[in-house]
């Protein structure tokens, strides 16, 4: 028999072992409770990273060409017929074209999790299914989280593309609340409800009310000796009695960074100390994997700067981001307009001086500090 022929063959057992088995495989999967579930969209890769899972990406390799007229789906290199997983993964069924998506089914966190965990996922599934994404229904969006007595009120998911089916999210909550009592959450899921073109986005159908036991949170009491909210080698500064210092940087018991009698470290305005964050991980990573802003808090005037690279054409640039930590809005914009840079991990600044402490050499996300007396007091780059 043919090279060919024993493809085919093989294929065609496959297909019959897959019929007969995947009832079963899926009655085993429907069995497991919401508490399982933070696991179930993760087996459908995107291929093309145009936000839209393969489950429901009617391009799945973003060549231009509808999965029904392509003869390599996943751009891989192998033509369908001989490709062990055409569709990009396993598990994966392309959607059926022309099968508008016009609904969700909401998965919130279910009832094990406390008041004020935080990152929590919860979910959101197209309906129908099988249903083929249109570009135009997969933009950013946010689940809500909400109770009147909670501080803030209203917790946002990350900002998510609507093809992506999940987010994380804080459960709202409160310091004075009793931990012996639960408390009813309110789930919003309107904006994904809108995006996909629901009539009536504000239906209760797109809400859901989910009863917490009380958590602590954020609402420990102070430890004593907290660690460093940043390591020292990781704030640069002029070390005493170089470069008309002297100034220096100590670790307090609360975990706060107190820095005092700073130098200048050039620029303009004037910055008097840098906290950065050292690069590791994988070697490409894109801005937009970035999806939470970084936060910090420091006594003084302060901004960050981003270093991100690009392949224009054959040109590789270089550009230089600044965040005002506006928050998430302001970090959407940037995602918006960077997002598909590199995170640089090969930029190294020298200070305008010998004797500088710790150089950013690897590192990225720098804080400028403005005041030559700071208390840095949380410095965070969410991890992508």
């Amino acid at each position: 028999m043919s090279s060919a022929g024993e493809n085919a063959m093989w294929i065609a057992v496959r297909k019959f072992f897959l019929l007969l088995f995947l009832p079963a495989l899926l009655a085993i999967a429907g069995c497991s409770n919401s508490s399982s579930s933070s696991g179930s969209l993760e087996q459908f890769p995107d291929t093309d990273g145009d936000g839209i899972n393969n489950g429901n990406d009617g391009d799945i390799d973003g060549d231009g060409t509808p999965n029904q007229n392509d003869g390599d789906i996943d751009g891989d290199g192998l033509l369908n017929e001989v490709d062990p997983d055409p569709n990009g993964g396993p598990g994966v069924v392309p959607p059926t074209p022309e099968l508008a998506c016009t609904s969700i089914d909401i998965y919130p966190p279910n009832s094990d999790w406390r008041t004020g965990s935080v990152d929590v996922r919860l979910e959101w599934k197209l309906l129908p299914k099988g249903c083929e994404l249109k570009d135009e229904q997969n933009p950013r969006v946010r689940v809500t989280a909400f109770n009147e007595w909670a501080t803030p009120d209203t917790e946002e998911s990350q900002n998510r593309f609507v093809g992506t089916q999940y987010a994380k999210i804080n459960i709202p909550n409160n310091c004075s609340w009793d931990s012996s009592t639960t408390k009813k959450i309110t789930y919003s899921f309107r904006d994904v409800a809108a995006a996909v073109g629901v009539a009536n986005p504000d239906s209760l159908e797109f809400q859901q009310d989910v009863t917490h036991p009380v958590g602590r949170g954020a609402c420990e009491e102070p430890e004593v000796n907290k660690p460093p909210v940043v390591d020292l080698s990781r704030v640069t500064r002029n070390p005493a009695g170089l470069l008309g210092g002297p100034d220096s940087c100590e670790a307090r018991s609360s975990g706060q960074i107190q820095c005092a009698g700073g130098s200048t470290l050039g620029g303009s305005p004037a910055q008097y100390f840098w906290v950065w964050h050292q690069m590791g991980g994988r070697d490409t990573i894109l801005l937009n994997e970035y999806e939470s802003a970084p936060t910090w808090s420091v006594t003084g005037d302060s901004f960050m700067n981003i270093y991100v690279s690009k392949w224009v054409g054959l040109q590789y640039q270089k550009e230089r981001v600044t965040y005002r930590g506006g928050g998430q809005s302001e970090w959407d914009e940037i995602l918006e307009q960077w997002g598909d840079w590199t995170v640089r991990k090969d930029y190294a600044e020298s200070p305008g001086g010998v004797g500088w402490w710790y150089t950013p050499i690897g590192g990225n996300f720098i804080l400028r500090i403005l005041s030559s007396d700071t208390t840095i007091s949380k410095y965070e780059v969410p991890e992508p």
